[in-house]
């Protein structure tokens, strides 16, 4: 079994891949975690397909870390509240991860929410 060290779910928008990828490098998870990209983000975890993929990549890597995001002017709606209901989801049908809340901003830089 390949061995992942975290999942990190976020947002299809092209304009964050750049810092998408300066926060996955920032925590040392670049070429380490899987990803799951779809138009917004987290918010796309209220869909079951969505989160049969989260939970088939757990399965399959074995990851102990989910790092949910989204991000400033999202076009599908996605907020802060749609985090937390992602989160209170995974931590519900995944306990044995932690769930991190990211929320990106257009300026290229991000902030952590509390749980």
């Amino acid at each position: 079994m390949v061995q992942m060290k975290a999942l990190f779910v976020g947002c299809s928008d092209g304009r964050f891949f750049g810092t998408h990828f300066e926060f996955l490098r920032s925590l040392g998870l670049v070429g380490d975690c899987d990803i799951l990209k779809f138009p917004g983000g987290s918010k796309g975890l209220e869909k079951k397909r969505i989160q049969k993929g989260a939970i088939l990549l757990q399965c399959l890597h074995g990851f102990e870390r989910i790092i949910l995001s989204v991000h400033e002017d999202c076009g599908a709606g996605a907020d802060v509240v749609h985090l937390h209901a992602a989160a209170k989801f995974l931590r519900r049908k995944l306990p044995c991860c932690s769930v991190e809340l990211v929320f990106f901003k257009l300026n290229g830089t991000w902030e952590i929410i509390s749980p």
